[in-house]
């Protein structure tokens, strides 16, 4: 399944779709009563960048062939977002877990990790740098795509079972561009949910 959505069809995408450095605390501990939040403890990224990871595991079992996830980029707003959900759980009663990875900073958006790690180089080993801020590099989309693949999702794979025919990615802007890359580069995901991609860089 592959398609654009908005956050809010992102979300219902999340509850329905996906299942056919010591990080900071979550924001949404305690918050949502049917995960429980884990942190995930990784090292610095490809390009030096600190990441803060949370795992939010459903509270029911996992399937008999692990757990549906669905892998949100700009973790650290995506957690705030889903704070305010309350609860995450489909019609059917599946069970999805969910990875947010985001920075090692409070703020919502850590504006020059993400303009490298969620945009394609043009020029593999060449600088590049971000049309819309000189100032930010570019360009680094294939080194964390590499990162999420060998180090994130082995690294959730020890803490929790994952079905790894049901593995969602979703970004938003350069996050989308990000999701789209992803889609003709690796086939790790099985449901692409690209909400505004940045379509128009480079």
């Amino acid at each position: 399944m592959n398609a654009v959505f908005p956050m809010a069809a992102c979300v219902a995408m999340l509850l329905m779709g996906v299942a056919g450095s010591a990080p900071a605390a979550s924001k949404i501990a305690g918050e949502i009563a049917t995960h429980t939040v884990e942190p995930l403890s990784l090292e610095s990224g490809p390009a030096g960048h600190r990441y803060r990871v949370s795992i939010l595991r459903p509270a029911a079992p996992p399937p008999a062939d692990g757990y549906p996830v669905l892998f949100l980029l700009d973790g650290n707003a995506a957690e705030q977002d889903l704070a305010k959900t309350g609860a995450l759980a489909t019609p059917e009663g599946r069970t999805v877990a969910i990875v947010t990875i985001g920075y090692d900073t409070d703020q919502r958006f850590e504006v020059t990790a993400r303009a490298y790690d969620y945009t394609p180089a043009l020029v593999p080993g060449t600088p590049e740098h971000d049309p819309l801020d000189a100032t930010r590099r570019s360009g680094g989309a294939d080194g964390f795509l590499t990162f999420i693949r060998t180090t994130i999702l082995p690294a959730v794979e020890r803490q929790i079972p994952v079905d790894r025919r049901r593995l969602g990615l979703w970004g938003h802007s350069y996050g989308g561009l990000f999701v789209l890359h992803a889609l003709q580069h690796t086939d790790t995901f099985h449901c692409h949910i690209a909400a505004s991609p940045s379509l128009w860089w480079r």
